[in-house]
């Protein structure tokens, strides 16, 4: 479905979700939480690509996300993080910012910049159905007092 909204329009609420997350991320609801992973990948992407989301703290809570894109339906994103998945050694990516940051930087050829870029179209491209179907997941389970 196809809403007249953007999620800016849900940015009061955001912050006061941000709020919780940061202090009691554990102590966030299922479906709070799938909507703070799920715009924390989003807003880092839109920051600096797929390598951005991985290079600062939303990938901490990496294997959480993708469950979260998975209950939403959200398997083409999905798909894009496994392939960055497979960059880490053993395509596991640590839940450690600095060790992430560390392969992340042992990374030097010509392959890896051509899959990133490519990684970053195919997340732009799919972007706005994404953002559409957090909304729904938002308005679905009243998580906003905006609307």
């Amino acid at each position: 479905m196809k809403y007249p909204l953007n999620l800016i329009d849900f940015h009061n609420d955001w912050v006061r979700l941000v709020g919780k997350a940061v202090t009691s991320y554990e102590q966030l609801q299922p479906e709070e939480r799938t909507w703070y992973n799920i715009q924390a990948l989003i807003d880092a992407v839109n920051k600096g690509g797929v390598i951005s989301y991985y290079s600062n703290p939303g990938a901490d809570h990496l294997f959480e996300t993708m469950a979260d894109l998975k209950v939403v339906g959200a398997t083409q994103a999905v798909e894009i993080l496994s392939k960055m998945n497979a960059l880490f050694p053993g395509g596991i990516p640590s839940p450690d910012i600095d060790e992430r940051n560390r392969a992340i930087l042992s990374w030097n050829d010509d392959t890896v910049c051509d899959l990133l870029d490519n990684l970053d179209i195919d997340f732009y491209k799919y972007c706005p159905i994404l953002e559409n179907t957090l909304m729904e997941h938002i308005l679905a389970h009243s998580l906003t007092m905006a609307i």
